[in-house]
């Protein structure tokens, strides 16, 4: 059996990730500001979380929403890039992105 984060569904890669961050789920309920028994249904599968409890989920645990839900292996400078775009303006945004295809180029 695989037990890496990316083999695992959202519930599983969830408790991964907050165990790598040295959360509990009543740390990770604070952060969200829902209630721990939330965070345990996700985390069994008893539900699954909509899309805007995904991008919560998702910055509260330091993670793009593309990690979480892929677990795509990002660098540490492609992760936070990712997580820092939705909070960035949208000028903001292109010149970051466009600083990044030179780069590349």
């Amino acid at each position: 059996m695989n037990d890496s984060p990316a083999a695992l569904g959202i519930g599983k890669r969830i408790v991964a990730i907050r165990l790598a961050r040295g959360m509990s789920q009543r740390d990770l309920g604070n952060a969200l500001k829902l209630p721990r028994t939330n965070i345990s249904k996700w985390e069994n599968d008893g539900s699954v979380p909509g899309l805007e409890s995904i991008e919560r989920i998702a910055r509260a645990l330091k993670v793009c929403t593309g990690e979480l839900l892929h677990h795509l292996e990002l660098d540490p400078i492609e992760g936070a890039i990712a997580f820092l775009l939705p909070a960035l303006s949208n000028e903001q945004r292109e010149a970051v992105l466009n600083f990044a295809r030179e780069k590349a180029a």
